[in-house]
């Protein structure tokens, strides 16, 4: 326990009190940006409606059927997730301003011998997180593409 939380300390300036709620914001805008995607099973759902037609109780493939592109599916799918990466750059830069308040460690810190410990403690958090957000938004779009593959009849 007492390591994991060492390793949490050197991805925020020493000092920092706000490192969990910041993780919490995060997590919070990128479950957001998650549940926000969900609205491209409904455009799956019309589109694939739309390539039907029932006869009484059968369902049958309209002969001018045309499937909609997976690009034209999750147009906009990217949007939800513009807060949850400026968040992130905006933490960038508020962890470093943290230096220039109270006892303006700032001065300390560029005397260290290590010129590296500050832009690593301002940035390595949000690039984490940036990193992760990539990651999420990559296996969904991964995992869309595989749903619509399966769902569109073949041979349209």
């Amino acid at each position: 326990m007492i390591t994991k939380r060492k390793k949490r300390e050197g991805c925020f300036p020493p000092g920092y009190e706000y490192g969990e709620q910041e993780r919490i914001g995060g997590i919070f805008l990128l479950a957001a940006g998650v549940l926000f995607s969900l609205r491209f099973f409904g455009r799956l759902y019309g589109m694939i409606q739309n390539l039907y037609i029932y006869v009484g109780q059968k369902r049958m493939l309209r002969e001018d059927a045309e499937v909609a592109a997976f690009g034209r599916l999750i147009q906009g799918h990217w949007v939800p997730y513009i807060p949850f990466f400026l968040f992130l750059i905006v933490m960038a830069f508020y962890h470093y301003s943290y230096y220039y308040r109270g006892t303006k460690s700032i001065y300390l810190m560029r005397r260290l011998p290590a010129k590296g410990v500050l832009p690593a403690s301002c940035v390595r958090e949000p690039l984490f997180g940036m990193a992760a957000g990539a990651a999420v938004f990559g296996l969904l779009e991964l995992l869309y593409y595989g749903i619509y593959l399966l769902a569109v009849p073949s041979g349209l």
